[in-house]
């Protein structure tokens, strides 16, 4: 098959993805609602956790709250997949003359898209919070989420195919992204953690996309940002060939 339709075939694919988020302003004001939620509440209730650090909580936290954001806009791809499988429109597009790599990449893609424009808006308001990133530091923030996002669309599609119903989806998709977030160091500190629990930290993909996440906004790096994006883009190729085999099934 010739090189422009795959690609045609994947920007359809993103599109058609693109399009329905855009539709569906609800869901986009909820997220934005539960960012500023995070934020508000949680960081000024837990400001005096930074005291003495030189670092507001709510600069702290945004980065995490921005990695949460485009993790659960990228499941809304997985539970795009589990819909279609039940209306029985996915048949007809894994029915269609293209190899299965390109529809995870077209769906992956448009979850990172997705991602990346909601983090985008809650970007637009972390001048009202007082931090006020500069140029370099919001370009590399929405190149870290659309990198997360990708990889946690393509783990969203991996739990999609494994799963049969759909109001199962939920359940299982807060049972692993909720741990990844708790464990990531999103809301406190990682230097006086436990070891064991800077090991369980270490082992968590998202932990890297939230600290490059930080270091990019208000330049505090735990991990080195080189092994944060090769991480990111390891975890983004394993899941993706883990997700190929699992839709040519369908």
């Amino acid at each position: 098959m010739a090189v422009m339709p795959l690609w045609e075939a994947t920007w359809a694919i993103w599109q058609r993805d693109v399009r329905s988020y855009w539709r569906r302003r609800v869901r986009i004001v909820a997220a934005l609602a539960r960012a500023l939620l995070w934020l508000v509440v949680l960081g000024s209730g837990l400001r005096p956790l930074m005291a003495g650090t030189g670092m507001d909580y709510v600069h702290y936290i945004l980065p995490g709250v921005l990695a949460l954001t485009a993790a659960y806009s990228s499941l809304q791809a997985a539970v795009a997949t589990m819909a279609e499988r039940e209306s029985g429109f996915l048949r007809v597009v894994v029915s269609a003359p293209v190899p299965r790599m390109v529809i995870v990449g077209g769906r992956a893609l448009g979850g990172a898209t997705e991602a990346t424009l909601q983090g985008a808006l809650v970007l637009l308001v972390a001048p009202v919070l007082g931090l006020r990133p500069g140029r370099a530091g919001v370009l590399g923030a929405l190149g870290l989420l659309f990198l997360t996002g990708f990889a946690l669309t393509v783990l969203g599609m991996v739990l999609a195919a494994s799963l049969k119903r759909l109001e199962d989806f939920g359940v299982i998709a807060n049972f692993v992204i909720l741990p990844m977030y708790f464990l990531s160091g999103a809301l406190y500190p990682i230097p006086p953690l436990p070891v064991w629990f800077k090991a369980l930290v270490a082992l968590n993909p998202l932990s890297y996309a939230v600290d490059a996440l930080r270091g990019v906004l208000v330049g505090a790096y735990h991990f080195p940002l080189g092994l944060s994006l090769t991480v990111l883009a390891l975890v983004s190729a394993l899941m993706a060939l883990w997700a190929v085999p699992l839709y040519s099934r369908e």
